[in-house]
């Protein structure tokens, strides 16, 4: 796929009647590029999935489906990465207990402010047994 192509797909699509983000994604599953047409199937779900589900219940669904918490769990940095995704799942849900209203695009905006601010959820170390080791990320020793 080269940005020509992509560039193709994008004039088609505008010359439509539609809304150009609905056109685009008309234009991309009709294109004879698999990935591109899978990728664009899965946009699809993930907004359906946004506009049904809760924000906690969107999230738990979307690690599954997007395959990270398969691919997390396959990586030799598994502990720091469930690590991090923990401390993502714990700000997600303090944000829908203090805010049950917010939608995904809610969250996403929270989470821009947070970056733009140079603040972050900490990472939480990995609760373990309590005669084991505690493992935690340098961040989250601190």
């Amino acid at each position: 796929m080269d940005l020509g192509h992509l560039l193709r797909l994008q004039n088609k699509a505008k010359s439509q009647d539609h809304h150009l983000r609905n056109s685009l994604f008309e234009a991309f599953l009709a294109d004879n590029d698999m990935f591109i047409t899978s990728v664009v199937q899965k946009l699809i779900s993930f907004e359906q999935l946004a506009a049904n589900k809760t924000l906690v219940q969107f999230f738990e669904e979307f690690l599954g489906i997007s395959g990270y918490r398969d691919y997390a769990l396959a990586q030799e940095d598994r502990i720091e990465r469930l690590s991090v995704l923990n401390s993502f799942f714990d700000e997600i849900k303090n944000i829908a207990y203090l805010h049950p209203e917010y939608s995904i695009v809610d969250f996403i905006t929270y989470m821009e402010d947070l970056d733009h601010y140079g603040l972050s959820p900490m990472t939480q170390p990995i609760r373990t047994q309590s005669d084991a080791v505690e493992l935690m990320t340098a961040h989250g020793s601190k």
